[in-house]
Formats: structure tokens, sequence, C-alpha cells
């Protein structure tokens, strides 16, 4: 089943974050964000205003890899914000949230309920450190119900792509108890299902295993995206945004 369409071969839109009333925005290969924050205040409104979304605020991680997800805090004039040293960001109604990947994994939680969404960025280190289940604590305390929450995996490296050694793998085997997160490729090579650890911390954190979505889509083998194993020192880098 096809759960996405392209907009003028520069765009994806999830159809499963649309049907949930999820403004959504992946950007693909023609546009090339590495380096270049200016995107953000210059261009990025202009994307905006030319699909209609009112917003408030537009906010954008620069991330590190960590742990660390924050709580927006825009002043409602549309003003772009950036949070230093973020991986994932927290929102409410007509706040813009956005993530960067290039291979990782574009995480969204999103409660209805409460009007309450995160976009999380979670590479290979993050999902080692369940930083998607940081995000959702962060979201219970707040209010949120596990038993609320979609989350929804955006295209990322998939499986069969993510081949690594004993030192990566070596790290997953000490974190998870999950069965079949690793699949023995050679004597030297493992493969690892980035997304199946995903959805299995969400569910761990109470997240009903019918509220999550995991996109098949592989940013290595499909040239659309821009893919960091793929091309090396010449990657680009992509986008994720929501808003409610």
């Amino acid at each position: 089943m096809k759960d996405y369409k392209i907009i003028d071969e520069k765009y994806l839109i999830s159809t499963y974050l649309n049907d949930l009333g999820v403004t959504n925005i992946m950007s693909l290969k023609p546009i090339d964000i590495k380096g270049d924050e200016d995107y953000f205040v210059k261009e990025l409104p202009k994307v905006l205003d030319d699909i209609g979304l009112d917003y408030s605020s537009i906010n954008v991680t620069r991330q590190v890899h960590s742990n660390n997800i924050a709580h927006v805090n825009g002043n409602g004039n549309g003003d772009v914000n950036f949070y230093d040293e973020t991986d994932g960001l927290i929102g409410g109604h007509s706040d813009v949230l956005v993530i960067k990947s290039a291979d990782c994994l574009p995480v969204i939680v999103y409660d209805s309920v409460n009007a309450r969404i995160a976009a999380v960025h979670s590479g290979w280190k993050g999902t080692a450190n369940s930083i998607v289940k940081e995000a959702i604590a962060k979201m219970l305390s707040l209010g949120s119900k596990a038993a609320d929450l979609k989350v929804y995996v955006g295209p990322h490296i998939q499986k069969t792509s993510f081949e690594v050694m004993d030192d990566v793998k070596n790290v997953f085997e000490k974190n998870f108890k999950y069965k079949d997160i690793i699949l023995k490729k050679d004597e030297e090579h493992y493969l690892i299902d980035l997304g199946r650890v995903v959805s299995l911390d969400a569910i761990s954190m109470g997240v009903k295993e019918e509220n999550i979505y995991v996109s098949s889509l592989d940013t290595v083998t499909d040239e659309r995206f821009h893919s960091y194993r793929r091309d090396k020192k010449d990657y680009g880098l992509m986008y994720t945004l929501v808003c409610i």
C-alpha cells in the first residue's frame, strides 16, 4: 500500500499523518539543507505560505545525536527558533516542528486528545539510547496518556541497508532484550532493524501496537532521498516538519 504522495518531486507527504490531521512535509533530494540554516528563515516560510498553513512559530533542531528533547517556546508571531544540542521537539497547536535526517529515523508522536505533538531525530545512536522513549516520557509528564498516542516513523535506513560490525551490534545487544532486531549476515556483519527497535520502545511505554506506523521506504536504496551511508562525504540533508 502506498502511504505517501510526492509533490513537485521535492516533497513527500505522509498520508498516514494527513489522515490524522497532521500537516507534514519531508523534503526530497532536489532540496539540500546541509549547512544552510538560512533556508528555514528565508525559504521555509514561503513553503508554508504556499500550502496555506496558519502557524505561530517555526522551531528547528540543531542536532548532536543526543537524547535531548525541548518543549518549544514560540512567542506566536511566526519567528524561527533554533534549539541547540537538541534532537527532539514537543509543541502544540500551530507550532511547526522541524527535524533533519539523511538515513536517520524521523519519528512523530501525536496526541490528538491534548493537541500535543513531538518530532524526534532518532539516528542509530539515538535509537540505541531510546530517544523516542524519552520523548514519550516527556509527553506523559505533560498530561498525555500512552493509549492516546500515535507514532509514525518516516522513511529511513531499513534493516537490509543498515549493515554493522560487532561494535554497533554489541551496543544494541547490551541495551535491548527485544527479539528479531539483529540479523547475522555473515561472520563479520549484522543487520539491525532500527524501526522495530523504535516500535518496541514505544510499546514498552504503553503505546498500542495498532497505533504505530513504520514506513518501509529505504533512504539508502531509493535515490529520491539523501543518504549519508550511500553518498558518504557528498551526502545531503533532508528535513521533516509537522504541525497540528
